[in-house]
C-alpha cells in the first residue's frame, strides 16, 4: 500500500469520539420527530426516531468471547453510550447481535444461518457481485426442472455465508437489504450494503472521495440527510 493510501485508511479509521456523543445525536433525532410528527419518512415508522437502551461493557465482552472479534470502537462506543439499536439508515439499527424476524421481532442472527463467521477475514475491497451473465438465466423453458435446477445452483452460491465472512449486520432497509460492519480484515471498521437480494451485490459505503466510511461517518451521513430531506420536504409543503 502506497504512503498517501496508508494514511488516508488512518485518518478515516481514526474516528474523533465527539462524532457521535449521545446529547448530539439525541438532539438531532428530536429535531427530526419536531419535523416529521406523523412518522411519514421512510423507516420512521418502524424507529420512531429512538434509539433502543445502550448495553454494558459485559455484554459486548461477552458478544466478542463468543464471535471471536474485537468490535470497532466507534461501533462499540456506540451501542454502550448512544443505543443499542433504533432509529438510523434504511429501517432502523439492529441490536448487536439480532436480525429482525417476522412481525416486528428479533431473531439471533447466528442461529439464521445467513451470515459467515465474524472472526474470517471479510472477502471483499471493494463492491462484488456475479458477472451479469451468470445471474441471467438460461434459455430454458419457463417453470422447468432445469430451470428451477439453476435457479438452485445459483441461490446455494450467491447466498452462501462466507461471502459476509468477517462481518456482522448492524441495520435494515426492508426486502432483505441490509447493512454490515465489517470486524475482521483489511476493510475493518467499514460499512457495507448487502443489495444481493435485489442481485446488486455488496458495496461499500463511501464518502466524495471514494474513501470508505465507517459507521460513525456512515450514521453522522445519515443524520445530515435525513435533516436535509426533512427541511426540504417541509419547504414544499
Amino acid at each position: 500500500m502506497r504512503t498517501a493510501e496508508r494514511k488516508r485508511t488512518r485518518l478515516t479509521l481514526a474516528e474523533p469520539r465527539s462524532l457521535l456523543d449521545a446529547p448530539l445525536v439525541q438532539r438531532k433525532l428530536l429535531e427530526l420527530r419536531r419535523m416529521d410528527p406523523d412518522l411519514r419518512f421512510f423507516g420512521a415508522s418502524k424507529h420512531h426516531y429512538q434509539l433502543a437502551p445502550v448495553i454494558d461493557e459485559a455484554q459486548v465482552q461477552e458478544f466478542e468471547r463468543r464471535a471471536g472479534v474485537i468490535l470497532p470502537e466507534d461501533y462499540r462506543r456506540f451501542v454502550t453510550r448512544v443505543g443499542n439499536g433504533g432509529a438510523g439508515p434504511g429501517e432502523g439499527l439492529l441490536p448487536l447481535g439480532y436480525i429482525e424476524g417476522p412481525g416486528n421481532t428479533l431473531e439471533t442472527w447466528s442461529d439464521s444461518g445467513f451470515f459467515g463467521a465474524p472472526a474470517f477475514p471479510f472477502p471483499h475491497r471493494a463492491s462484488w457481485n456475479f458477472r451479469p451473465e451468470r445471474l441471467r438465466p438460461p434459455a430454458l423453458g419457463v417453470g422447468s426442472e432445469a430451470e428451477e435446477a439453476w435457479h438452485d445452483s445459483l441461490e446455494a452460491t450467491y447466498w452462501t455465508p462466507r461471502i459476509v465472512d468477517g462481518a456482522i449486520p448492524i441495520a435494515h432497509h426492508g426486502f432483505g437489504l441490509r447493512s454490515f460492519l465489517v470486524v475482521t480484515g483489511p476493510e475493518r471498521g467499514t460499512v457495507w450494503l448487502d443489495a444481493r437480494s435485489d442481485w446488486r451485490g455488496l458495496h461499500p459505503e463511501h464518502d466524495a472521495t471514494g474513501a470508505h466510511l465507517t459507521f460513525a461517518r456512515w450514521y453522522r451521513r445519515w443524520l445530515h440527510q435525513a435533516l436535509a430531506d426533512a427541511g426540504r420536504r417541509l419547504a414544499q409543503l
